[in-house]
């Protein structure tokens, strides 16, 4: 069940790619809208750039965490 799920997930991930290689905006509101691919790899990078945001606003809260589970023994 679960290999199935995940190759139609990749499927349908090949098929969004090739029809973002087919359908070009009409329009482009800047250069960069032309260049194939550039919205995958622009959500790919926002994505990680929230992960390693959050990474950080989370370390300080962790190691306080840690600290005090030390104390405590």
């Amino acid at each position: 069940m679960r290999t199935t799920m995940a190759k139609a997930f990749f499927l349908l991930l090949a098929l969004l790619l090739g029809a973002n290689a087919l359908l070009t905006p009409a329009h482009p509101h800047f250069e960069a809208e032309a260049v194939f691919g550039f919205w995958p790899l622009f959500g790919l990078a926002g994505g990680l750039a929230l992960c390693v945001a959050g990474g950080a606003m989370l370390a300080p809260l962790l190691r306080c965490a840690d600290r005090e589970d030390r104390d405590a023994r």
